[in-house]
């Protein structure tokens, strides 16, 4: 502190400059601004810097992106795929039920039937017997009509087939079973089907192929053999 006229200086090395007290010479009132001067020093930065702030970059953000770019890129396909196999093997097991099922039906009654109501078998079916293109009820002969489910539906064949399919994203994927009193080439047999202009680049025709270990269709139609 030193006196300057009759105001008391004090000297306030951060802060870069004099701080004048309202104080005349001879009074004993401290100014107000005395008390404040240690919180004044500490929150003023040293003297001769200055504070700055940085935020990110154009070129951070957009590596950023980037990167979340590729791993969306990877993630979602493979997360897709694995939606898709989950709702196969449902599709799967379906057909193996109702094909036994019909099996046991044959049995007792020398035929098969398209009336999943016919056969000793329970099943997780949203509707039945409607048309998948026109929405509409049909007469459950008529081979347009589906038993539909929350991953697809399938459909019964008096002929001798069984058929479970998978509707959403991938649709022309699903399970066809030949039954074994049918007049089918692929009578007793269990093939996994895929759409005709399905290639080889294709999920589902890639499905097809690790389910079966077969590299191409068994028969025509895309009908991979189990």
């Amino acid at each position: 502190m030193k006196k300057n006229g009759n105001v008391d200086v004090v000297i306030c090395p951060p802060c870069g400059e004099n701080v004048a007290l309202a104080t005349k010479r001879g009074a004993n009132k401290v100014s107000p601004i005395l008390p404040l001067l240690p919180r004044l020093t500490a929150v003023l930065p040293p003297q001769g810097r200055e504070i700055t702030t940085r935020g990110f970059t154009l070129i951070e953000l957009l590596v950023v992106v980037l990167i979340i770019g590729i791993l969306a890129a990877v993630a979602v396909p493979q997360y897709q795929k694995a939606v898709l196999k989950s709702r196969f093997t449902q599709a799967k097991t379906m057909a193996n039920a109702l094909s036994k099922a019909e099996e046991v039906y044959y049995l007792a009654n020398g035929q098969y039937t398209s009336h999943v109501e016919d056969l000793d078998v329970t099943l997780d079916y949203t509707s039945s017997s409607e048309d998948l293109d026109n929405k509409q009820a049909c007469d459950p002969e008529d081979p347009g009509c589906y038993y539909h489910t929350a991953w697809g539906y399938c459909s019964l064949n008096s002929g001798g087939q069984v058929v479970c399919k998978l509707r959403g994203k991938f649709p022309d994927i699903g399970i066809v079973i030949g039954l074994v009193h049918s007049a089918l080439d692929w009578k007793g047999q269990t093939l996994c089907i895929t759409s005709n202009d399905a290639t080889e680049n294709d999920t589902t025709y890639k499905i097809c192929q690790t389910e079966t270990g077969k590299t191409v269709p068994s028969y025509s139609g895309n009908l991979f053999l189990y």
